[in-house]
């Protein structure tokens, strides 16, 4: 159990890591095309990374939107990542049941569907409306289902916490 453990905990790990250079790899872009390259090379980066079927520029300020909310998305998945590395963490170290597990692991569950979720719809209202790249709908779902799959086995997992927590706050009485 304890090495299955040790595993999710380096997987959580590895994620906080890519998550936290792709969002300095935004920011780098959005600082760069606001210091030296103009808008139209922040767009074509923006059709090379994540729109590949458009044949549309749209207004000036959509890149920096995309990216803007992009990145807010990708610091809101890295705390959910740290909450999930600190429930992990608890776990190795034995604490099976303990106070408001039930709730970490809700806000956790309920986290990643929030982050898979907002993620599609900024791909579908960007990508579709102002790109006009209409596989946008097929290439963004299975990383959606990915997180909303994640989220809701948490949601499932936490509620047989909540069990676990009022059984052992019973046998704690009784003892």
């Amino acid at each position: 159990m304890r090495w299955n453990l040790k595993i999710i905990l380096t997987i959580i790990s590895l994620s906080l890591i890519g998550y936290t250079i792709y969002s300095f790899s935004l920011i780098f872009l959005i600082s760069s095309s606001l210091v030296g390259e103009t808008s139209e090379m922040l767009n074509n980066s923006i059709i090379d990374g994540y729109f590949k079927d458009s044949n549309y520029t749209p207004h000036i300020i959509i890149p920096y939107l995309f990216l803007s909310v992009y990145f807010l998305l990708n610091i809101y998945i890295i705390k959910i990542l740290l909450s999930a590395r600190k429930i992990t963490e608890r776990l190795i170290t034995g604490e099976f049941i303990y106070q408001n597990q039930q709730n970490e692991f809700q806000k956790v569950g309920s986290g990643f569907i929030i982050f898979g979720k907002s993620k599609y719809a900024l791909f579908m209202i960007i990508g579709v409306l102002f790109y006009n790249d209409i596989s946008t709908y097929i290439e963004a779902i299975p990383e959606f289902f990915l997180f909303y799959l994640m989220g809701k086995i948490l949601l499932v997992i936490s509620e047989i916490i909540k069990k676990g927590e009022l059984l052992k706050a019973e046998n704690d009485l009784t003892i």
